[in-house]
């Protein structure tokens, strides 16, 4: 008996199981998709408010707002496209362990950091060239 109790001692353990790492991850990939799916929605709103006004009212500085905006509701398209197909394709491949496809999987989700990051640059450069605009016309 107590070589027994030795020899489980010893032994290294597996560390957690596999079915709840999996289990957490589909956790946080639904939020996640769900978080962005929401956002996205209320971005076509605001787009198509924005889109409107912009072209209604119609003075020198808008046009550059307008293709900035534009590019921005495009790189988000892609990211949503992004997102909706690794739920759909992607994520029963990981449910069902098919460890032999992360490689390709990976590939296919690694363009949504360079659009995020193209996205965000877009919106820099549209707040740093409205910003005098604004305070300028603000003073007057």
């Amino acid at each position: 008996m107590q070589v027994q109790v030795i020899q489980e001692r010893d032994t290294p353990t597996l560390g957690p199981d596999i079915f709840q790492v999996l289990g957490i991850f589909l956790s946080a990939v639904n939020a996640a998709f769900f978080v962005e799916a929401l956002l996205y929605g209320i971005h076509i709103v605001l787009f198509t408010i924005c889109v409107y006004i912009l072209i209604k009212n119609r003075k020198s500085t808008h046009p550059a707002i307008l293709v900035a905006v534009v590019i921005m509701f495009a790189l988000s398209t892609a990211d949503i496209a992004i997102t909706f197909r690794a739920i759909i394709k992607d994520l029963p491949k990981i449910i069902t362990l098919q460890f032999d496809q992360l490689d390709n999987i990976s590939r296919r989700i690694y363009p949504k950091n360079p659009i995020f990051v193209a996205n965000n640059l877009v919106a820099d450069v549209l707040l740093a060239r409205s910003f005098p605009i604004a305070v300028i016309t603000s003073v007057n």
